[in-house]
């Protein structure tokens, strides 16, 4: 073989590589997905998408090991995703596994075997469903009833979902976690449940288009940051427990549109 072949055939061989029609599989997902050794097995620690891949199954196995861990934004990268699949033996999500880019997401599919969470109608849940996980931010509907039996929101469950305009909520929610409807500058009504004894830190910062705020009596603490909007349009806003009588942290309140430094004081209706 020749000198000039031998140089033709490493030119093929590296457009092949590039165009992905060999082993070497430029685009492949594999080269997409960065995995990490835990204890217990693997844990899939970042994914970085394109435009041709709308899905993501994340397995059950990865080299012999278990994938048993979604690690801190490990999914932040994937504004193409509108699905994403959780694999059977995944058991530990972080609450950063998802904030970033993911803004086209319609379900979180969830394998039957997991024991650990579940899926309904695309949402994600622990598998008591006692605890929202995590919202798809472009599920379809502008309204959203949280399921009967739900305890806790998780933090960052509603990361950024501007298209919601309400979410209503069941007697049984206790808490809403820090940043736990960050962003959801769509929202216009929220009457949080009697029953609701604490709102996080940047629980609903950042709620721009808000119009009513209604807070109840069994409120007992509000998050650093838990209501603060920079502008507001809420036209009302009242509580059924004394403030004075609420842990309320630094900045909690939105400000009124056009007062600067002057944040919204709840009318108190308790009797």
């Amino acid at each position: 073989m020749n000198k000039k072949t031998i140089i033709l055939a490493i030119i093929i061989l590296v457009m092949c590589c590039l165009l992905g029609v060999t082993g070497c599989s430029y685009f492949s997902t594999d080269d997409e997905i960065t995995y990490k050794n835990v204890e217990e097995g693997k844990a899939l620690s970042e994914y970085k998408g394109n435009s041709s891949h709308e899905s993501l199954v994340i397995p059950a196995e990865i080299d012999g090991k278990p994938v048993v861990e979604l690690a801190d934004y490990a999914v932040s990268a994937a504004e193409y995703l509108k699905t994403i699949t959780i694999g059977k033996n995944v058991k530990t999500i972080s609450y950063r596994a998802f904030c970033g880019t993911v803004r086209n997401l319609t379900a979180y599919v969830v394998d039957e075997e997991n024991p650990y969470f579940c899926s309904v109608d695309g949402v994600l849940f622990n598998k008591e469903k006692t605890v929202l996980v995590a919202y798809p931010n472009m599920r379809a509907g502008t309204e959203y009833v949280i399921p009967d039996g739900v305890t806790t929101i998780s933090s960052c469950a509603f990361f950024m979902c501007d298209h919601l305009t309400k979410v209503t909520f069941p007697a049984t929610v206790v808490k809403v976690e820090d940043f736990g409807f960050f962003k959801c500058g769509g929202l216009e009504h929220i009457e949080l449940n009697e029953g609701l004894k604490e709102v996080g830190a940047n629980g609903f910062s950042f709620s721009e288009g808000l119009l009513e705020l209604h807070l109840p009596s069994t409120l007992e603490k509000i998050g650093d940051y838990g209501f603060y909007a920079k502008t507001s349009k809420i036209s009302s806003f009242t509580t059924k427990r004394r403030i004075e009588s609420i842990e309320c942290g630094k900045s909690w309140r939105p400000q009124a549109t056009g007062m600067e430094n002057s944040a919204l004081t709840p009318s108190y209706v308790g009797e």
